[in-house]
């Protein structure tokens, strides 16, 4: 698989692992969002090379998700702002516009200096 959009986590937000618990996985750009950056994983700048798609991959530490849902502020968000929020199809309670929808059961534990990737 390609890889289409890669990053390792910089910072971590002070409320960011609870989420992540819960099946919720909020990635921010450094200097983006600055009042939301408590909520999630912070990365530098990354470049989006072609648009999620459902079917894609997201994968963390190695481990796989597939993809099943992508809203439709997704991919202008990832390549504007590095903004999106990732959550397991068991987490989801309403669908919204920046979110991306994965198949599992839990995500690994995330530390700095990690890498995500969306495989295309």
């Amino acid at each position: 698989m390609e890889t289409i959009y890669e990053f390792k986590v910089s910072e971590i937000g002070t409320l960011a692992p609870a989420l992540l618990e819960e099946g919720v996985f909020i990635i921010f750009e450094e200097r983006s969002f600055i009042s939301f950056l408590a909520f999630g994983f912070i990365h530098e700048k990354a470049e989006l090379k072609k648009e999620v798609k459902v079917g894609d991959v997201l994968e963390v530490n190695g481990e796989q998700f597939p993809i099943t849902h992508i809203g439709e502020w997704v991919n202008h968000n990832l390549k504007e702002t590095g903004h999106t929020t990732f959550e397991l199809s068991w987490a989801v309670e309403e669908n919204f516009g920046n979110q991306v929808i994965c198949e599992g059961k839990a995500y690994p534990k995330i530390k700095i200096g990690d890498t995500v990737r969306i495989l295309h």
